[in-house]
């Protein structure tokens, strides 16, 4: 790397974050683009005092602040900036849809035209709600109506993919995208369902659990994901192609409670919400969320190999630290 220059957008995020500090520590020189002032961006606040670290307020919806920015000196563009969060797409699906939509190709345009390779942060709800599990990188996408906010996030993540991949194919541009599936580890805001009951055990409160429980999703820890991310970059074969990143293993909500409630020690109750009460009939769940990830493994030979148990202790370890 020897000081090699790049930019990480939404780099005070929850992923964001800890790829920014990864990267720092891989020799990288580091330039951050976010919304929020420095004095608010908590997660990189004390990296500002770094000799590899820079910050920029902007917003990637500005065009004009984003080709300020992305010039010919950085040799990578790490696209992480998103609106993201499942109360965000119910009740403002057009910042949803502006920012993922509008940012991305502000920064894929900004990319081309200084032939910066382009990392770009996608997700697992592309895939919708198809049945057929586990998704390979090339299945089928099956959504709700429009008429339901709930698949604004899904389907603003797959035009900015059509866009991404689009470039790779007709300007020759360097890049790849990632899906990440539920990653959860210290330092993510409590609106995730493994984050906010981290949070609630650590306080003593009881756990909140969304319908029966029965959902499966495939938790990755933090440090698993941004590893593949900086594996995934360093690798030429990996250039224009789609990689899942995600744990293989499957989990129900219900055991993921479990679980932190048997870390935490404490005598801790579930409580049960509809999500019909919080959203009304316009969210539809997704029952079983599982990637296949056997074309990551193939390509730089990269697997998720840090445990539930294991993983939770450390947020909870986090958390613990976080409620004084």
């Amino acid at each position: 790397m020897n000081g090699e220059k790049v930019l990480v957008t939404g780099c005070n995020g929850f992923i964001g974050s800890h790829l920014t500090l990864q990267l720092i520590n891989a020799g990288y020189q580091v330039v951050g683009l976010d919304i929020l002032p420095l004095t608010e961006a908590q997660n990189v606040q004390s990296l500002n005092t770094n000799g590899h670290f820079d910050y920029i307020v902007g917003d990637v919806t500005d065009k004009a602040l984003v080709d300020s920015v992305i010039d010919a000196s950085f040799s990578k563009v790490f696209h992480l900036a998103a609106r993201v969060g499942i109360e965000r797409y119910m009740e403002n699906p057009i910042d949803v849809v502006r920012t993922n939509v509008v940012g991305t190709l502000n920064v894929l345009e900004a990319a081309i035209r200084h032939n910066c390779y382009l990392f770009f942060s996608s997700t697992s709800e592309v895939y919708g709600k198809n049945p057929n599990v586990p998704w390979a990188e090339d299945d089928d996408r099956v959504l709700g109506s429009t008429s339901f906010e709930r698949w604004s996030y899904s389907s603003s993540k797959s035009a900015a993919e059509h866009a991404v991949r689009g470039a790779f194919k007709q300007q020759n541009l360097k890049g790849c995208i990632v899906r990440f599936f539920n990653i959860y580890g210290p330092g993510q805001s409590e609106a995730f369902v493994v984050s906010r009951n981290i949070l609630l055990a650590a306080k003593g409160h009881p756990l909140v659990m969304h319908n029966t429980g029965s959902q499966t999703r495939c938790f990755t820890f933090i440090d698993d994901a941004v590893a593949a991310c900086i594996k995934l970059v360093q690798d030429a074969n990996t250039n224009g192609e789609v990689y899942n990143v995600g744990n293989n293993t499957e989990h129900t909500v219900l055991q993921v409670l479990n679980t932190i409630i048997e870390i935490s020690g404490k005598p801790l109750t579930i409580e049960t919400i509809q999500t019909s009460d919080n959203f009304g009939d316009a969210f539809e769940d997704i029952m079983r969320r599982v990637p296949l990830t056997s074309k990551i493994y193939k390509a730089i030979g990269w697997e998720a190999t840090t445990s539930l148990h294991e993983g939770l202790s450390k947020t909870y370890q986090w958390a613990i630290n976080q409620k004084g």
